[in-house]
């Protein structure tokens, strides 16, 4: 029967055998009919090949009603690939030093689908010499691969990590899409805005060109256009720019589900804390009108959970409602002359 059995495996393309299927294929086999020890021949060929680690039982699996020694479902086990003694010897020695080749001789299969890639790596890495020039990544990525996207990949990142390779390495540099930016990226005591919007952006720049630049105690040294959400790609500009890590970073974007998502997508973007500037968006909650968005927008409830924790408990359930009910209230709604108003005075001048 165990011989059987693994003719069924063989001949069947799913990755799961579900017991049923497979009692009805012996019965076949056998002409319809089965002998009194069909169960009992049945569980000792299944548990057999458990321990040959062809099988194993789906965890979700109840046991099978013929025979409670077994389940009801079990998943095709995928054998790993032998290494041959070619491929080991190759990894262990055709490769620069500095690339740590160990963990392939645990998968071969990978390493063959890789290796072009690896041997790219290591030639250049050989060939290093004084001066070597810098190039961007995608720049580096083209002249060793014939294709610019290579090393950014997940793929061509996943590679580099396995054997401990960096930008360093291979002597190129990370480029950053820029953003639009106003005032001093380095003051060491002042914070960052986001702003979402272009309007309200404007409205910051000409409040900071007459010295107005700080609100609740915030003073703001540099103003940023996020460009909704073009900002999420465009963050890591910051360490071009060599902003401080340590420097506060605060966003400000339309109380509607789409400005909450992009928020939410920014701060998982980039390991710099940054914080929704929750008196701005006070402000809004208060200037609603009611106005409804005419077009379809991401509802991200983890992101709108994390935005209502700025608000009162009592307001966090009306708020819900407002915005289910597709309303919103647009940045537009503190415009130039409330935000002075609502400003602590000049500050200080960066």
């Amino acid at each position: 029967m165990k011989k059987k059995i693994e003719e069924f495996l063989a001949t069947n393309k799913k990755a799961y055998i579900r017991l049923m299927e497979l009692e009805r294929f012996l019965k076949e086999a056998n002409g319809g009919s089965i002998g009194i020890h069909f169960y009992k021949e049945l569980g000792e060929a299944i548990i057999a090949l458990e321990k040959e680690q062809k099988i194993e039982a789906v965890k979700s699996s109840k046991k099978y009603s013929m025979n409670m020694k077994i389940a009801d479902k079990y998943r095709k086990v995928k054998r790993k690939q032998e290494i041959t003694k070619e491929q080991e010897n190759e990894i262990h020695n055709s490769y620069h030093f500095k690339m740590a080749m160990n963990p392939y001789i645990n998968d071969p299969a990978r390493y063959e689908k890789e290796k072009d890639i690896l041997k790219r790596i290591s030639g250049f890495l050989s060939s290093i010499r004084e001066g070597e020039p810098f190039l961007s990544v995608n720049e580096r990525s083209f002249e060793l691969f014939g294709a610019e996207k290579l090393l950014l990949s997940s793929h061509g990142q996943k590679v580099l990590s396995t054997i401990n390779i960096t930008m360093e390495d291979l002597y190129c540099f990370r480029t950053y899409e820029p953003f639009f930016y106003y005032g001093s990226p380095s003051s060491p005591d002042g914070s960052i805005l986001i702003v979402e919007n272009k309007d309200t952006f404007t409205s910051f720049k000409k409040l900071f060109i007459n010295g107005v630049r700080s609100w609740e105690g915030v003073t703001i040294s540099m103003l940023i256009y996020g460009e909704g959400n073009k900002i999420t790609s465009s963050i890591s500009f910051l360490e071009e720019l060599g902003v401080p890590k340590a420097t506060p970073i605060y966003y400000f974007g339309d109380f509607d589900p789409e400005g909450i998502d992009i928020y939410d997508r920014l701060r998982k973007a980039t390991e710099r804390e940054i914080l929704l500037f929750e008196g701005f968006y006070r402000v809004l909650w208060e200037r609603r009108k009611g106005s409804k968005v005419e077009t379809y927008q991401t509802w991200n409830r983890d992101a709108i959970d994390y935005f209502l924790s700025i608000f009162q408990e009592k307001e966090q359930v009306e708020i819900l409602q407002y915005l289910e009910n597709k309303k919103y209230v647009p940045q537009e709604a503190l415009n130039i002359e409330r935000l002075r108003r609502l400003s602590d005075g000049t500050g200080k001048t960066f």
